[in-house]
């Protein structure tokens, strides 16, 4: 009743007859539904959500219609595993089994991918709690079984890089800091971070250049700032030197490498 009196107020808010649409077939009234999702359909062309709920109420009567709409509801989010499982079901109806059978694929496939990321993150999020806590091999478990579950994860990369770089395990902590650039080129903390790991390695050269990456992509990171100023001395340029510890004070605190 409370929707029926807003769409008497705003008859075009494609969403409020959407809502309707849902609790209608909540109450097993599809008849009445069906009307308020074309509707909120018509209303809400961009709504991928409302498509979809459309394309999934059109699946047992009307499935070749259905298809339109979960296809223009896919159009809009291509990698949803529910509208790739839906579409599937339409498709069977129509009698399409290939095409059934290959969006019953996808919609495995965007669902297991779904599944890795979220032990991904989860892994992530524990690996990052134990180095906090000091506990480098338990950030090193958790963030390789990150990794594992999703092999392009920059911020699973990002911290098993700095995990392994704080067990002296550099070489594959630089392999690490260089998938996750690959997938994060742009990331300014990444880049700084590797440049640490570099300077700890003794490698002058490539810390600077990381370091300036990172200043580049954040101008005012002190740290960085601070960390090149260290990096400059070592490559015996004070003159460089000097201008990052200027740079460095001017943004910010900051404490270099070897008490400068």
């Amino acid at each position: 009743d409370e929707l029926r009196s807003a769409i008497r107020l705003n008859p075009n808010a494609g969403r409020t007859h959407f809502h309707l649409a849902e609790v209608l077939a909540q109450l097993g009234n599809t008849q009445q539904a069906l009307p308020e999702y074309e509707t909120a359909a018509r209303l809400s062309p961009e709504d991928a959500e409302v498509l979809s709920r459309y394309g999934a109420a059109l699946v047992s009567t009307r499935p070749k219609e259905a298809v339109i709409e979960l296809r223009s509801a896919l159009e809009i989010q291509p990698n949803n595993p529910i509208i790739h499982q839906t579409l599937a079901m339409a498709l069977r109806r129509t009698g399409d089994i290939p095409g059934a059978t290959a969006e019953f694929k996808l919609a495995q496939q965007q669902t297991d991918q779904e599944n890795n990321h979220t032990a991904a993150v989860r892994d992530t999020n524990t690996g990052i709690a134990s180095l906090r806590k000091g506990d480098v091999q338990d950030a090193i478990k958790e963030l390789r079984s990150a990794v594992a579950s999703e092999p392009d994860f920059a911020d699973a990369n990002h911290y098993l890089g700095i995990a392994l770089s704080a067990d002296n395990q550099y070489k594959e902590a630089n392999e690490a800091f260089e998938q996750a650039l690959r997938s994060a080129p742009s990331n300014p903390e990444i880049h700084y971070n590797y440049g640490t790991a570099l300077s700890d390695q003794g490698d002058w050269e490539g810390a600077a250049r990381e370091y300036k990456i990172a200043i580049n992509l954040r101008p005012s990171h002190p740290m960085a700032h601070g960390a090149l100023a260290d990096a400059m001395a070592h490559l015996g340029d004070p003159a460089a030197s000097k201008s990052e510890l200027v740079l460095a004070r001017e943004y910010g605190t900051c404490q270099l490498a070897g008490g400068h």
